[in-house]
């Protein structure tokens, strides 16, 4: 205590708080210094100035004397025996009774001349300590409240108001998303992306104007400085844009792109959850509003108890029996100095009240919970609006520097994360990465996949080995006019993208690409420059066409002229009119509708060169008639529909070439007598359906070579199926038969046999006759042994006999040294289209 001053002893000693202890409430955390505008700062230096205020009329209170006062001398000549009227009567009412006084300026005329009177000329017989108690009664019972404590008042009053001004800065709901938003500004500063290399990197303006320069310095160089002849110049190269991006790659490392894509992140999220709610904007108009209504009671009634602060004070201290007088008059100091200092602090709250209303008008007026950057000096176009609270703490950052906002705003925009992470990933794909990732796919191509990246790598352009590129889930993608050093590129595969094409990149695709596929959730992924690739002879189209009121029309097939091949895996209710357009020379056409009903198959006729139909899961109850007019049909697929009898397979005789033939996956329950008009069917799948017998007349269709029986209901099979001399695939599995026609293994060229899930009780010998058997299945069956014939079988091999476990354990061991002892055969290669057909346009079909 030695060490401090006697001021501050002294007011510790009074229970008064220091300057220095009371202004730190009104202090913010300095990195919230951004979310005060000015009003707000002003509003701090009032408040602090009305501690001021409070600090020094409460310390002028303390070490000034409080009253002093003097006896009035009482003019009558009985002052003891003097009864003043109304015994319950005020003091000053009984000192206008015994001065015959009407006013209070006529009895303080008086009793000054009195008081004066009294000391010069009388005697008080009055000592000190009489003087202090008169001073220290009066000081407590004379003095008005309203003087004695109006510092107190002040302190409180402006406490108050420190707390309900900094109140938000403190709340829990509300800090949390100013500290986040407040770290996020500092890396915002802080991240090189919002330096210079940012225009140059985003905005093609910037780059054009960059790109001008260089052009202009290199044609006065060349006016100063002749070419050879035989050096070529390179300022007339056709690339100019390649400096520039060399030059962000050497300014911005990984590591800043890392932290810039992370800063990226966290804006994002931070958006989302704070624009979920509006809590920092209602508390701050709540305390605005707490503010004011404080203000304006401390004006009112501020107002009214001025008067009370008098420096003449009459005070009777009722000891007229022990020291003789009755009536004092006193005089209360510091009443002057307290008058101006309630007035300032009147001046000063009116200036905070007329403060409060300025912003109410501010936050009432302007739309404050929508922040458009559209009016705010930015590089960038396509930053969108924010709203509630981020919206509203974005407002307050503009009153306190715009050029936060302005900064900010980088990690909003859109172009700006596009253009760092395609930065990015030019860094991180280089040429041998890219050719790290090729494989081979189903036709031998080489083969690009290129999974969730955020644009296509820069090094793909330079892989001009690459035959085909698929695209899932990518984002941003713009393929650059580099794409012509793609001379092998011929299918481009997109799964959930959107693709934009420079016009140059899409005049030279337009001549390469072959195939198309395009997967699609919403209409806005089918891109509209399918149109411009006039080449293209395959497309597959993958995605709802009709989504509510949304119906895509397919418009582009219009300018397919060499289209060959159309797939559609989507939801039709009809063939599209504009299908038509390619009709006459499409080749293949599949429509894979999901279960949905598709109708209106009469415009199938003008398909005459059609050699491939596939109609699945289109809920058809009848074989559309159309189809007969399609007299270059190869291949009929109608699985998955909901057919019940297919008497129509009478009219399938006219087309003369028809080949394959896939009923699976119905509700059929018989095959008619003349399936057999159809001499040229070489495959038949009728599995999955309700078939309990098959009919004599299908054996004679001599060039049946696979037959498909699967998952039906039959008990038996004819023995007329030894005339299917060329059979080479049967599969009756999952079935009810109970035994097998010898007749059956007269089939010599069966290569693969399936009788799985029956009730077969035992196998004939005669299978020894199946000598080109490779695959035998005899699974889940009531065989108890194996014929030792089946050892004649030459091509079966272990591999090719599916058994039992219990079964194949009780093999004869003659027949278990057999089987293993056959030579591996050669695994069956099926051709989803049969290598031999006759329709010539098939042979150039990618």
């Amino acid at each position: 205590m030695t060490g401090e001053p006697i001021f501050r002893q002294k007011q510790r000693q009074e229970g008064m708080f220091s300057f220095e202890e009371l202004s730190s409430v009104s202090k913010a955390p300095p990195s919230f210094r951004i979310f005060k505008p000015w009003w707000d700062t002003f509003m701090d230096y009032l408040a602090v100035t009305m501690l001021m205020i409070a600090v020094f009329g409460g310390t002028t209170q303390i070490y000034k004397d409080k009253t002093v006062c003097l006896p009035i001398q009482d003019n009558s000549s009985d002052n003891s025996s003097r009864s003043y009227p109304g015994g319950n009567s005020t003091m000053e009412e009984q000192a206008f009774a015994a001065y015959n006084v009407t006013n209070i300026r006529d009895f303080a005329r008086l009793s000054h001349i009195d008081a004066v009177y009294a000391v010069t000329e009388g005697k008080t017989n009055l000592d000190i300590q009489q003087y202090r108690y008169v001073n220290r009664v009066c000081y407590f019972y004379a003095v008005p409240w309203f003087p004695k404590y109006f510092s107190y008042f002040i302190l409180v009053h402006t406490v108050a108001l420190m707390i309900c001004s900094n109140f938000w800065f403190r709340f829990p709901k509300t800090s949390s998303k100013m500290e986040h938003l407040t770290f996020i500004l500092e890396k915002c500063f802080e991240s090189p992306w919002t330096s210079d290399v940012l225009s140059l990197a985003v905005t093609e303006h910037s780059s054009n104007v960059n790109v001008k320069t260089q052009e202009k310095r290199k044609s006065m160089t060349a006016n100063f400085k002749p070419v050879s002849p035989g050096i070529r110049d390179s300022s007339r190269g056709a690339t100019h844009d390649i400096p520039v991006i060399q030059r962000q790659n050497e300014l911005l490392d990984k590591k800043d792109w890392e932290r810039a894509k992370a800063l990226f992140e966290k804006v994002k999220k931070f958006r989302l959850h704070v624009e979920q709610e509006d809590t920092i904007y209602k508390l701050y108009m709540g305390q605005l509003l707490l503010k004011t209504l404080q203000c304006v009671i401390i004006l009112c009634y501020f107002a009214i108890f001025v008067e009370a602060v008098s420096f003449d004070i009459i005070c009777r201290p009722g000891t007229e029996k022990v020291i003789g007088y009755g009536v004092f008059i006193c005089t209360f100091s510091i009443a002057f100095l307290l008058r101006r200092l309630l007035l300032l602090y009147l001046c000063l709250v009116a200036i905070y009240v007329l403060l409060c209303i300025r912003t109410l008008f501010w936050i009432i007026r302007t739309p404050l919970k929508q922040y458009s950057f559209e009016k705010r000096e930015s590089q960038f176009s396509d930053i969108p609006n924010v709203k509630n609270d981020f919206a509203f703490l974005l407002h307050l950052i503009d009153q306190y520097d715009p050029l936060y906002c302005k900064h900010f705003s980088t990690f909003l925009s859109e172009a700006s994360e596009k253009k760092l992470k395609l930065l990015s990933l030019n860094s991180d794909w280089t040429a041998d990465k890219v050719r790290q990732q090729l494989i081979r796919g189903s036709k031998e191509q080489l083969e690009l996949h290129l999974f969730m990246l955020t644009g296509i790598p820069e090094a793909v352009y330079d892989v001009t080995e690459i035959q085909a590129i698929k695209m899932e889930l990518c984002t941003d993608i713009n393929i650059s006019t580099k794409v012509t050093q793609l001379v092998h590129l011929e299918e481009l595969r997109i799964v959930n993208c959107i693709v934009t094409i420079k016009p140059a990149a899409l005049f030279f695709l337009g001549n390469q690409l072959h195939l198309l596929s395009v997967t699609f959730s919403d209409h806005e992924e089918v891109p509209e420059w399918i149109g411009k690739l006039t080449r293209l002879r395959a497309l597959y189209l993958i995605g709802n066409v009709n989504d509510g009121e949304k119906r895509l029309e397919l418009e582009f097939l219009k300018e397919l002229r060499y289209l060959k091949i159309l797939q559609i895996n989507s939801n039709l209710v009809k063939v599209p009119f504009n299908v038509l357009y390619v009709a006459p020379h499409l080749i293949e056409l599949c429509i894979l509708n999901n279960k949905n009903k598709l109708e209106m198959l009469h415009n199938l006729g003008s398909m005459f060169n059609l050699a491939r139909l596939d109609l699945q899961n289109c809920d058809l109850e009848i074989i559309p008639h159309g189809i007969f007019g399609l007299s270059n049909l190869q291949e009929l697929n109608l699985q998955g529909n909901e057919l019940s009898r297919v008497e129509e397979i009478e009219s399938l005789q006219r087309l003369r070439k028809l080949s394959s033939f896939n009923l699976s996956f119905n509700k059929i329950k018989a095959i008619p007598d003349s399936i057999s008009f159809i001499s040229s069917l070489e495959r038949f799948n009728a599995s999955n359906n309700l078939i309990e017998t098959l009919p004599n007349s299908m054996f004679t269709i001599q060039k049946l070579q696979h037959l498909d029986m699967s998952n039906n209901r039959l008990v038996a099979i004819a023995p007329s199926i030894k005339y299917l001399k060329n059979l080479k695939y049967l599969d009756l599995s999952f079935n009810r038969l109970e035994t097998l026609p010898d007749e059956l293994f007269q089939c010599k060229k069966l290569k693969t046999l399936k009788l799985n899930n029956n009730l077969l009780s035992s196998l004939s010998g005669k299978i020894q006759q199946c000598s080109q058997l490779i695959r035998l299945e005899l699974k889940e069956n009531s065989l108890d042994e194996l014929p030792v014939e089946i050892t004649q079988c030459s091509k079966l091999k272990q591999s090719g006999l599916i058994l039992d476990e219990y079964l194949f354990e009780a093999l004869p061991m003659q027949i278990k040294i057999s089987i293993s002892a056959n030579p591996e055969p050669v695994s069956e290669v099926r051709l989803l289209i049969p290598k031999k057909m006759s329709h010539p346009e098939l042979e150039h079909v990618v």
